[in-house]
């Protein structure tokens, strides 16, 4: 290639460029890297928009190394991201903070340093914490160190001259026989050293001067080009997902597919500052291909399940026409609308695609789903039942052993609900929730028949067959069924019995207790009989913290701080709501439980005084008491 072909294409290029061709070989650096190149590089640097260097003592070579390359100038370590134009130096963040030091540390790191060393040095404001607000110069050792040398050579040029002049001055006063011109020489050479270190710290404080001129040149320049090369980066990024999408509307996806590339784990792939060619387009398109496909079948599952939705809300005006139609213990033992929406004969009306009653398939349908809906009052019956039968397993006089047998549950589903729903559950897998969360399946054939209606009645309307339900922490309360299952139901919960909570083994004994004492049997009938006894029952062994009334509502705080002269209801609401880690659970029962529920018209047996290792159990207790308190602010706050 001719010279001047080199050189005409070396002024298109841009400084980081020229800089590795000036080290390809030494026919290449002879051409740029000596001064008559001086041209090329100035055009080379206004091809960027570099400003033009007021300092004289840096190279064009120099300026392209330290603003384009990325090698500490200290150690050779690469990536190094810091650079300081004041100082003329790019370090790593360990040479960095070994070497940039303020003026007290400066001198104390080195030995002997000259006096004029400092004000011959370059100098920077930045910190290597980014902290200086006083404006305080910071030297680089290593630069400091060299000046001070360089000054002490010049020194020594000086007192060499002194010493040939002491040398050149005696004899000529005494007389001697002295060459005219060797005194002229030594005073000259002595002029001259002097004027060489005068002339040599004037340069470098021009030098200083000139560098934080260009500093701040520099960092202008530094970031008007991140900006721009931000915006060039943009347009191009436009450019290349521009000519991605034609590609991918060429080849038949629409607009949604190509818009759910921009949050996908291809992403990275599209969003690049670089043009887009064939070969990168053959590397990167089976990825996209591939997650296009699979967000497709998301998308449509999406549908499909929005469309299920739509059409599971369009029957409930249906079923609230028919539960409104019920009454009494009908409308009370009625099932929520998520279990009456998977009986085998609902699920035709909703679930598949399409599907939309009119008012003569509805009517149709309605003789078999009430027949169904009888079905489904007796299975969460026997669910009730069943989950008082484990609660109170260890309770003998409560549960009849043959009735447990009776009541066990089916090791298999014998006629499950919800076939169609769960269908279309496993063959849409792509599906972001789950199909069964539209409704709550059951078992319309666990439904005990060997237990008669007569034992199922017996057994749910004992006094302490009650269970927990309520839609808040403190809006608990205990209800028999069938209150229960309407109370949940009516809560928007599905109001089977998994849903509600039995009362632990320690307020159901003290109950029978209560009883027993009363003269009263185990029937729900009871319950009005305890209230009409009037204000005899109270919360023995409570010790409530006042410290924690501010954190209840203020209609709770009676029935929660008052531990006295109780109605049988205020009784049972202190209980689950100061209590319920003890009344609220089906937690085994904690021995020697120091909390109490008692009838006050009868004498009890004095507690006996309890041994030393009872009285550290007690004591912890009452300390697991009050993590209970913390609990409960903790979760009045929440």
């Amino acid at each position: 290639m001719p010279l001047d072909v080199l050189v005409e294409i070396s002024r298109h290029l841009d400084p980081p460029t020229l800089l590795a061709m000036s080290r390809a070989n030494k026919m290449m650096r002879n051409v740029f890297a000596c001064r008559s190149a001086a041209p090329i590089w100035a055009i080379v640097r206004s091809n960027v928009y570099l400003p033009e260097l007021e300092s004289t003592d840096l190279s064009e070579m120099q300026l392209a190394s330290l603003i384009f390359e990325r090698n500490c100038h200290l150690c050779g370590r690469g990536r190094a991201v810091i650079v300081d134009y004041a100082l003329r130096r790019r370090w790593c963040k360990a040479c960095q903070r070994a070497n940039l030091n303020n003026v007290s540390r400066t001198r104390n790191a080195i030995d002997d340093l000259h006096p004029k060393a400092l004000q011959c040095s370059l100098f920077t404001h930045h910190s290597a914490s980014g902290c200086n607000w006083a404006k305080k110069p910071y030297y680089c050792l290593t630069d400091v160190q060299a000046i001070s040398d360089r000054l002490y050579e010049l020194d020594e040029d000086i007192q060499a001259a002194q010493r040939d002049m002491a040398k050149v001055k005696p004899l000529h006063k005494r007389g001697k026989h002295v060459k005219g011109d060797e005194l002229d020489d030594a005073e000259g050479a002595y002029d001259r050293a002097v004027a060489g270190l005068e002339a040599f710290v004037a340069q470098r404080q021009d030098i200083i001067a000139a560098s934080q001129k260009d500093a701040a040149a520099l960092v202008t320049w530094e970031r008007s080009s991140l900006v721009s090369r931000k915006e060039a980066g943009e347009v191009a990024r436009k450019a290349r997902k521009a000519a991605i999408k034609a590609k991918l509307l060429t080849l038949g996806y629409d607009e949604a597919d190509c818009n759910s590339l921009h949050w996908s784990s291809v992403a990275n792939l599209i969003d690049q500052p670089t043009q887009l060619t064939d070969a990168i387009w053959a590397r990167i398109s089976p990825k996209i291909f591939t997650h296009l496909e699979a967000e497709k079948q998301r998308r449509l599952a999406r549908e499909r399940e929005r469309q299920l939705r739509a059409r599971y809300n369009a029957l409930k005006p249906r079923y609230e026409a028919l539960l409104s139609t019920q009454h009494g213990l009908a409308h009370t033992t009625f099932p929520s609308y998520s279990v009456f929406s998977t009986l085998p004969s609902v699920e035709p009306l909703w679930v598949p695609e399409g599907a939309a009653p009119t008012e003569d398939e509805w009517g149709a349908a309605l003789p078999a789903i009430l027949k169904e809906v009888d079905t489904a009052r007796r299975v969460i019956k026997v669910g009730y039942a069943r989950r008082f039968v484990n609660a109170v397993a260890e309770v003998e006089a409560l549960v009849d052993a043959a009735l447990v047998g009776k009541l066990e549950e089916p090791g298999e589903p014998v006629r499950p609900t919800g076939i169609l729903l769960r269908s279309a559950a496993v063959a849409d897998e792509t599906a972001y929730a789950s199909y069964e969360y539209f409704g709550k399946t059951i078992d319309l054939g666990d439904t005990a028949d060997t237990a008669t209606d007569d034992e199922l009645g017996g057994l749910l309307n004992q006094l302490v067959a009650r269970f927990a339900c309520g839609g808040g922490f403190y809006n608990k309360g205990l209800e028999h069924y069938p209150e229960a299952h309407g109370r949940l139901r009516d809560s928007h919960c599905t109001g089977l019995a998994e849903f509600s909570t039995s009362p632990s083994l320690v307020l159901i004994r003290q109950e029978l207790d209560i009883l027993e004492r009363a003269g009263l049997p185990n029937d729900r009938s009871s319950m009005a009989k305890l209230e009409g006894l009037g204000p005899v029952f109270e919360c023995y062994g409570c010790d409530v913290n006042p410290r924690l009334r501010p954190f209840y509502p203020q209609t709770l705080v009676a029935a929660v701080f008052k531990s006295k002269a109780l109605l049988w209801s205020e009784a049972v609401s202190h209980a689950l709501k100061q209590h319920w880690r003890q009344y609220l659970s089906n937690w085994a029962e904690e021995p020697g439980s120091r909390v109490e529920i008692r009838l006050t018209t009868v004498t009890y047996p004095a507690t006996p005084t309890p041994p030393p290792e009872a009285a550290d159990a007690e004591r912890d207790v009452a300390g697991l008491d009050s993590d209970v308190g913390s609990h409960q602010v903790s979760r009045a706050g929440q």
